[in-house]
């Protein structure tokens, strides 16, 4: 333990001893202060309320809404600072203490969610009343960021820009950079781009006199998308890459994935896919699973990247993981669409057909599906694109050729024969040990199959064997036996 507090401790007994009431209330502000320096919280806090006792005998409003103000301060970003705060503040209305109704009201801004406009503007006004203008300029960077959020872009850029001149006159180098920075997200917004990069590029610059890095990776960020508008590709690039680098390097990953996809993005705008490629897959393998939309999206760019570059297997590799991540969430039914739609296009091209016409019909059940949550869901331009496809699908598809002449030969799909092929698929299917794909084998319970992996082994299964499955005869095979008998009935037809 520190020093300091022991000694603290004992002046404060000795100044009670005397009744130097003064002193008292001075010390145990050292004392809450020491003890919060030493992140030890809880005791502050129980310090605090303590003092709250001693003040509310002493009748001491000011140093009562004080030490109120620091409880909130302790609490931080927990809820349990709001209703200090605001007794801070209607003690302090109580004795018209001015400056510090303008400081709790910046604060009560800053932590709440919901009207927090109206404490940055009685912020803003006391302020500027006192003819303080870092308060001031602070207050309104709150409202700004308000109105932002709001999507009141106009009356955000009106505000930030009062802001601006304040911060100008008070020469505050970190209320500057963050005004620069706000106002140029509000033209970002407003896709005034060429003001916004004149903005950004000037609070860049302070942070890099200052060396506030962390600052200075989410403006390199924001310059990016600028530059990315103004089509800038290289410079947006370049500060993208700047920003991960920083991130990086002092340990902050959660900002990075979003950093890759714009990478990845900008690449792409040059047309060098095998970059825009290796920045979407770090981007992908950095998202957390719980970040389902995240992940989408990447798998989304993946696969039309690797169609791009003719990968075409590793573009129907990523439709079916979107494909897996969406299934059995209707909050996600666009994009099983979307991937689903993509992965007939891509099956089509390859002349695919029988899986290029599964995968359309797909796309026609996720419509019903999308239509059955939302009545008003308008379909019919989706829905006919899923058609055309599926008439060029059933067009492009071969005709069976005239019979020809049959002569006698010998049995080529034998039930061994059949009964060996199939286990073999089901085995690398499944990726388990072909000794374990016995007969009794049920193929969910005992060899894992999911979902995708029945779709897989449905279309390969008809692919080897010629043969079309119907989904009511699938859904009836549940081991491994009964799917040879499945397959070598039909085989026999």
């Amino acid at each position: 333990m520190d020093n300091k507090i022991p000694y603290t401790i004992l002046q404060i007994k000795m100044a009670e001893k005397n009744g130097d009431n003064e002193k008292v209330l001075e010390l145990y502000k050292q004392l809450i202060q020491l003890y919060e320096d030493a992140g030890d919280k809880n005791t502050a806090l129980g310090l605090c309320q303590k003092l709250i006792s001693k003040l509310e005998k002493l009748q001491d409003i000011q140093n009562l809404g004080l030490v109120y103000r620091k409880k909130g301060h302790l609490f931080g970003y927990n809820h349990f600072a709001i209703p200090c705060y605001k007794k801070a503040l209607e003690l302090f209305t109580q004795i018209n203490d001015e400056l510090n109704m303008a400081n709790t009201n910046y604060w009560l801004g800053k932590k709440l969610e919901n009207d927090n406009f109206k404490y940055y503007d009685a912020a803003a006004q006391l302020f500027y009343k006192l003819q303080h203008g870092e308060g001031t300029a602070l207050s309104l960077v709150g409202q700004g960021i308000c109105l932002t959020n709001s999507e009141n872009y106009p009356e955000a850029e009106k505000v930030l820009e009062t802001a601006l001149e304040i911060a100008r006159q008070i020469q505050e180098p970190e209320i500057l950079d963050d005004v620069l920075y706000r106002l140029a997200r509000v033209y970002y917004f407003q896709e005034k781009f060429f003001k916004g990069q004149k903005h950004i590029e000037e609070a860049i610059e302070i942070n890099r006199k200052t060396e506030d890095f962390e600052d200075l990776s989410y403006m390199l960020f924001t310059y990016g998308k600028i530059l990315f508008s103004l089509e800038k590709f290289n410079e947006a690039f370049a500060a993208f890459k700047e920003s991960e680098d920083i991130n990086r390097k002092n340990g902050n990953l959660t900002p990075v994935p979003e950093i890759l996809f714009q990478l990845g993005k900008t690449a792409f705008m040059t047309e060098d896919y095998v970059t825009s490629l290796l920045y979407f897959q770090s981007e992908v393998a950095m998202r957390k699973d719980s970040d389902v939309s995240g992940k989408l999206m990447a798998y989304h760019n993946l696969s039309f990247i690797c169609e791009k570059l003719n990968y075409l297997e590793d573009a129907i590799e990523y439709d079916l993981k979107q494909i897996k991540l969406c299934e059995n969430n209707e909050y996600y039914l666009n994009d099983l669409l979307q991937a689903y739609y993509h992965l007939a296009t891509i099956l089509f091209y390859k002349q695919e057909f029988s899986q290029a016409e599964y995968a359309c019909e797909k796309c026609l059940e996720t419509l019903d599906a999308l239509k059955a949550t939302d009545s008003s869901y308008d379909d019919t331009e989706k829905r006919d694109s899923v058609n055309d496809l599926l008439n060029q699908i059933k067009q492009n598809t071969p005709k069976e050729q005239e019979a020809l002449p049959e002569v006698e030969i010998e049995e080529i799909y034998t039930e061994d024969f059949v009964n060996e092929v199939v286990k073999s698929l089901i085995s690398d299917n499944l990726g388990v040990e072909e000794e374990t794909v016995t007969e009794n084998a049920k193929l969910v319970e005992d060899l894992g199959c999911d979902e995708l992996d029945e779709v897989e082994l449905l279309l390969q299964l008809e692919k080897e064997f010629g043969i079309t499955i119907e989904d009511d005869d699938w859904e009836k095979a549940k081991t491994v036996g009964e799917v040879i008998n499945l397959i070598f009935s039909l085989i026999k037809k």
